[in-house]
């Protein structure tokens, strides 16, 4: 089994694997396995096993643990990819086509195409990296939760939005803090140029209300025509736990064309 993964093995059908975004985890995948009806492996993202040991989070290094992961399960698999998670997934899509089946990415960002905007993510997540040093993880995650892209979560279920948030403060201030400075918008390559070379059907997920990602989102839909952007209604940056419902009737139909 690769490092990170976790549900693997022989399915009766074919797996899904799912990408959490930051702070998020492996334990979603058990979650959205009893709302989706199917299989679904959680592959961790470096830096968000608690450990306290320093780790290679760069762009690269989590996409070659999900090809290991897709691999591991005789793929073509299908994948879903949350927001950073949807980073990753774009990645291991262009990069391995073969390895998967369909693929949906749920506020999606390529990367940002020019080196001004680049590195003005990487001195704003470089600042969030320090905060979380300076203020250790419960103060950082109260912070962090009342940022508009994450404020919106409040709509989801109480007992799972607790549950969420009671997972996000068991992560390390050293392997968050390497995330945010080796896997951010900034510190990854930019893919823009290669979306055009996309070789696998690609749904992308976006709230309603989650303006920017939508137009991100819409961009994208324009460089390949197996780009697909659907849109949820009365939801923000993470739709797939604020409408669940929804989310799942549209991934099933999409898995099942």
């Amino acid at each position: 089994i690769p490092k990170g993964a976790s549900q693997l093995g022989v399915f009766l059908e074919r797996p899904l694997l799912y990408l959490h975004g930051f702070s998020g985890g492996i334990w979603e995948s058990g979650a959205l396995q009893k709302i989706w009806s199917r299989p679904v492996a959680g592959v961790e993202m470096p830096g968000h096993s608690g450990s306290e040991m320093p780790e290679d989070c760069r762009f690269e290094v989590a996409v070659e643990r999900v090809v290991s992961a897709a691999r591991d399960c005789a793929c073509p698999v299908d994948l879903v990819g949350y927001s950073m998670g949807a980073r990753v997934g774009l990645g291991a899509t262009l990069s391995h086509p073969e390895c998967f089946n369909r693929v949906a990415l749920v506020g999606a960002r390529p990367g940002l195409r020019t080196e001004v905007e680049r590195k003005a993510r990487r001195a704003l997540d470089e600042e969030r990296a320090q905060k979380l040093e300076t203020l250790g993880i419960l103060a950082f995650m109260e912070w962090w939760e009342s940022l508009p892209v994450i404020a919106s979560q409040k709509s989801i279920a109480r007992g799972f939005r607790l549950q969420m948030q009671e997972a996000r403060r068991e992560h390390s201030v050293i392997g968050l803090a390497a995330s945010l400075r080796e896997m951010g918008s900034g510190a990854m390559p930019s893919l823009w140029p290669l979306l055009g070379t996309l070789r696998v059907p690609c749904l992308l997920v976006t709230g309603q209300h989650d303006t920017g990602f939508s137009e991100i989102a819409a961009e994208m839909a324009k460089h390949h025509a197996r780009f697909e952007h659907q849109m949820i209604p009365s939801a923000g940056h993470c739709p797939h736990w604020e409408r669940p419902d929804l989310v799942q009737k549209l991934l099933s139909d999409f898995f099942a064309a």
